[in-house]
């Protein structure tokens, strides 16, 4: 999987950011439920930060029949 150039720049800030609130999260909310959901929810964020930036495959297929 390729990265595509401006994601190289805007990535590790937003993962450095992630890791800042999940620490803050994690010293006031450490023992309370909410806690876990807010983890899994800076996950789910910093995957879809990486798949927004990604540079497909993308399989040409060619026919003369087509435009």
């Amino acid at each position: 999987m390729k990265i595509h150039k401006e994601g190289l720049k805007v990535i590790p800030i937003a993962f450095f950011t992630i890791a800042v609130i999940d620490v803050i999260i994690y010293i006031f909310l450490q023992d309370f439920l909410i806690f876990y959901f807010l983890m899994a929810a800076s996950l789910v964020l910093a995957v879809l930060v990486v798949y927004f930036f990604r540079v497909p495959r993308r399989r040409i297929v060619k026919n003369d029949s087509h435009v």
